[in-house]
């Protein structure tokens, strides 16, 4: 009988733990979040986020039910969340200057700011945010304190960098002590593993020195991360800055970023030239020049950039009802395929044949993704379903 009553008591521990492991969040308002962080000593964890906002919805999916995370932050924080576009997080968002979302705010027990971060992230660094919180050198607002005080030595300097690049505060201030931490720094320092580390991680202004010096130095990069990772952080520097250009409608400045591209890159600089111009024309919404860019592109590149040639398709099915347009959306997908027979590729191809309402061809080019999703192992439920639509047509002789 005792034997049995020990194996329902570990049952019911596994279960109540099993139940618990999900990050979960005070209810009430704030003001009864701080008292009762007061009340108990514990610090406040603040989560901020929107209904729409798509790393929020991947945070609470795959990090916030980690065991790891809700074990460290109900063990840690009095948690509490806030949707900063109704009520009171209106108030919250301007209060405590929340400027992207999701945002992580950490607070002491008497509601004094630690610590702030961003972004969707992994459980460990997800944990590893909490822990900085009480870091004096990782803590955000610890280290803004120092600098508004006048420090301006190399450690503080790389530290706080560091911090504001998770902090999501205002980009001029990152900028700034980027350029003043890289200008402490001479050629040959630059160059060290440390430094190497910093720049890789950061994303200054386009005509900053420190992106400037991640241009020319691409070599350097290349041997720590490897070319597929120094490609990806290049593409992001030419699309942030192309996208930027083509809010003004400036191709002067189009102009300005392929040089100096040119000058940094050398030959190598041929394929984010085109990539600038892809993305200028997509950022303008021109469709037309912005599907012949990208087959332009997609002519000399495709084997090394397949997900380029996707965004503009998607952009394309979404955003244009010209024929003549969306005909060269499925010369773009071939490219695609060319390189990466995937079934999302084979399902955007079949979108652009419905849209283009060839109905037998999108159902064949759907039923080949539904294939390739049973060998990929990947859900095929969009493309099923558009295959019952596609037979509900044409069994009403649509």
């Amino acid at each position: 009988m005792k034997s049995l009553i020990r194996v329902l008591l570990l049952l019911w521990s596994f279960y109540t733990h099993s139940q618990s492991a999900q990050l979960t969040f005070e209810q009430g308002q704030w003001q009864q979040v701080l008292a009762k962080a007061q009340q108990a000593g514990k610090p406040i964890f603040l989560y901020a986020y929107t209904p729409g906002c798509h790393f929020c919805k991947q945070m609470e999916k795959t990090v916030f039910p980690d065991t790891m995370v809700s074990n460290y932050y109900h063990q840690t924080f009095i948690n509490y969340k806030v949707n900063i576009e109704e009520g009171e997080g209106l108030t919250l968002a301007k209060q405590y200057d929340i400027l992207s979302f999701p945002r992580y705010l950490y607070f002491d027990q008497q509601g004094k700011l630690l610590h702030i971060s961003g972004g969707a992230k992994p459980a460990n660094a997800f944990v590893e945010d909490g822990k900085n919180a009480f870091n004096p050198h990782k803590a955000y607002f610890q280290l803004k304190d120092r600098y508004d005080q006048g420090d301006r030595s190399s450690e503080l300097l790389y530290l706080f960098s560091l911090a504001l690049s998770e902090s999501g505060q205002p980009t001029d201030l990152y900028n700034k002590v980027l350029l003043q931490y890289f200008e402490t720094q001479s050629v040959e320092s630059l160059t060290s593993q440390k430094n190497l580390n910093w720049l890789f991680q950061q994303y200054a202004d386009f005509d900053s020195p420190v992106t400037q010096f991640y241009l020319k130095h691409q070599n350097e990069f290349v041997t720590l991360f490897g070319q597929l990772e120094v490609d990806q952080k290049t593409r992001g520097i030419v699309r942030v800055k192309a996208y930027d250009v083509a809010r003004k409608k400036d191709t002067l400045l189009l102009k300005h970023i392929q040089q100096t591209l040119l000058s940094s890159l050398g030959s190598a600089a041929s394929q984010w030239n085109l990539l600038a111009d892809v993305y200028y024309m997509g950022g303008i919404q021109n469709w037309q020049a912005y599907a012949d860019a990208t087959l332009q592109y997609g002519q000399l590149y495709a084997h090394k950039d397949v997900k380029t040639l996707y965004e503009t398709v998607t952009y394309l099915k979404y955003f244009t009802t010209e024929k003549r347009i969306l005909q060269k959306g499925i010369k773009i997908v071939e490219q695609a395929l060319a390189v990466d027979k995937s079934y999302a590729n084979l399902l955007l191809q079949a979108q652009l044949w419905q849209k283009l309402e060839e109905y037998t061809k999108a159902r064949k080019t759907a039923e080949a993704s539904v294939q390739q999703a049973k060998k990929a192992g990947v859900d095929s439920k969009e493309a099923s379903d558009m295959i019952k639509e596609l037979e509900e047509k044409g069994s009403k002789g649509q």
